[in-house]
């Protein structure tokens, strides 16, 4: 059936749809889900679901389930200049956004402690992200637009900002707006990756620089 709906428009647009919705709340309510059943069942393991490891499993599925070419190197031709341009570029900006931010706030806060929630902010869940937001959705985006790639990185920003709602709470203030506002620039940056690449990877490893310098810090 799933096969089905990936060779029409409709079909696509229709998953599009459903899992641009799903990705509203999947993080937070897989591992949870996960965390309780393991504290009944197996309370050493707890860990995992604060590693976001049954997160990453649900957008590992999804994302095998809707690619083409799951996992692709970087295009054969692939410009990288423009690529390692906006990859510096956007890493200074970031990097100097930090730090304006620690002075005001009067140190260098680190954004979580421990080290599965490090694990998990630094690697597990940026490589969750990408699969699911650069991945499966920013590929139905472009089947369901005729090849238009640009529809793609603005609808998967778009929807990779919105799901950081759900760290919040569903809450809309100050703090969520702010991160939701700042993750759409940094969706757009990571997707313009994807269709300068053809790939996952690039943005990938920027994501991982990006949330890197605030996993230390007091």
């Amino acid at each position: 059936m799933l096969r089905v709906l990936l060779v029409s428009v409709p079909g696509n647009r229709l998953l599009l749809l459903l899992i641009g919705l799903l990705s509203f709340c999947l993080t937070t309510t897989t591992n949870h889900a996960a965390g309780i059943s393991l504290s009944r069942a197996a309370p050493g393991l707890v860990w995992i679901a604060e590693t976001t490891i049954p997160s990453l499993v649900a957008s590992l599925l999804l994302y095998l389930a809707i690619a083409q070419r799951p996992f692709a190197l970087p295009a054969p031709g692939t410009e990288w200049p423009p690529i390692l341009r906006l990859s510096f570029r956007y890493l200074a900006v970031w990097l100097a956004t930090l730090c304006l931010a620690a002075y005001f706030q009067g140190g260098w806060f680190a954004y979580t402690h421990g080290a599965a929630s490090v694990a998990a902010f630094v690697l597990i869940a940026p490589f969750a992200e990408e699969i699911l937001f650069r991945g499966t959705i920013y590929e139905l985006a472009e089947r369901s637009f005729a090849g238009n790639a640009t529809k793609a990185v603005w609808i998967s920003s778009v929807r990779f900002s919105l799901q950081h709602f759900q760290l919040h709470g569903y809450r809309a203030d100050r703090a969520a707006l702010t991160q939701v506002s700042f993750t759409f620039l940094m969706g757009l940056v990571f997707a313009t990756l994807r269709r300068r690449s053809q790939s996952i990877w690039p943005a990938f490893a920027l994501h991982i620089l990006t949330n890197l310098p605030s996993a230390f810090g007091q």
